[in-house]
């Protein structure tokens, strides 16, 4: 009798698991899997941000360095150039065409006027909608004397930079209008520090980086371009 009862304990401790327990570990395996899964993504689409905004700041500070470059041509060779020879132009937008800005100037090139700027306008290729920032020329009618408000410019000679608008960016087109700012002032600068300041025009170009964007305190990226050859009245 003895004998008989130590090989029932013997089965009753090999007994497997029951179907409450072997649900539960269902359960707990289930949920480690969903929140595994939930994290991979989040870290993809963390990673995707991080790409992305890297990329639109890059190319603002790209495109900024090509703008300064451009700017700082304006009232080159012309004798008294003055806030007539460098202005900025903002169109609304009408209808189904989206608002523009720009910043035009201009200069003597080896005998010869020429009439530049930079402008920032809307484009749709293949249906996607974008800001394409673009260096732009007007070939006729370019003198020293005709407004520049009033000559026809042709565009573009070169695009400087072209940025997807997303939810970010149209959230701040819906008050701002374009992504770049244009600014002519006057002020006391100079291009160096080498160099004698003086009474000239300054260019203020501004742009929002990716933190602007999503609303946070984080200044733009701005640039001031002293306009050494134009003298303002």
């Amino acid at each position: 009798m003895r004998k008989i009862y130590s090989q029932f304990s013997i089965k009753r401790k090999q007994q497997g698991m029951t179907l409450v327990g072997l649900m539960l570990s269902l359960v707990i395996t289930l949920v480690s899997a969903l929140v595994s899964l939930n994290l991979y993504v989040y870290n993809v689409r963390a990673v995707e941000s991080i790409r992305t905004a890297t990329t639109h700041n890059l190319s603002i500070m790209t495109s900024l360095i090509f703008v300064q470059k451009k700017i700082q041509a304006a009232g080159f060779g012309i004798a008294g150039a003055n806030e007539n020879d460098v202005i900025t132009l903002f169109t609304p937008a009408v209808d189904s065409t989206p608002a523009s800005r720009a910043i035009l100037w201009r200069f003597f090139d080896n005998g010869t006027v020429k009439c530049h700027g930079i402008r920032e306008i809307g484009v749709t290729p293949n249906g996607q909608s974008y800001r394409q920032l673009e260096q732009v020329t007007s070939v006729s009618d370019c003198n020293t004397t005709t407004a520049l408000v009033n000559l026809a410019f042709d565009g573009p000679s070169e695009i400087l930079g072209r940025w997807k608008i997303n939810s970010l960016l149209s959230s701040h087109l819906a008050t701002h209008e374009t992504l770049f700012n244009f600014q002519v002032s006057k002020a006391t600068c100079s291009i160096s520090r080498l160099t004698t300041s003086g009474e000239h025009s300054l260019a203020i170009v501004s742009v929002p980086n990716t933190a602007g964007l999503n609303g946070h305190a984080i200044p733009s990226n701005v640039i001031n371009i002293c306009l050494v050859n134009v003298h303002p009245s």
